[in-house]
């Protein structure tokens, strides 16, 4: 898939969300419980795919809305550096 492609099927995903389910701003993070900034995809999504978020960064996103949660920055971050060194961070 060439790169604009990458890119737009992951923008198309990330507005469909944002349209369907509104801001993660709304709601509480699913970790901590403080006020939500953004979703974060779940570690229990089952169909991943590959996704250009930035010109040198390819992310993992789903094209399930269901699939993402709202999370504070911090728990958000913290999850996402524990995923790539393999730790899964338990929530309260």
């Amino acid at each position: 898939m060439a790169r604009k492609s990458l890119a737009a099927a992951y923008s198309t995903s990330h507005n469909t969300l944002r349209r369907l389910r509104g801001s993660a701003k709304n709601y509480c993070c699913v970790v901590c419980e403080s006020p939500a900034y953004e979703w974060s995809l779940s570690a229990k999504a089952v169909r991943i795919y590959l996704g250009q978020s930035s010109p040198v960064n390819l992310s993992p996103y789903s094209r399930d809305i269901w699939d993402y949660e709202p999370k504070c920055l911090s728990c958000h971050r913290t999850e996402d550096r524990g995923a790539k060194e393999g730790i899964r961070i338990e929530r309260r």
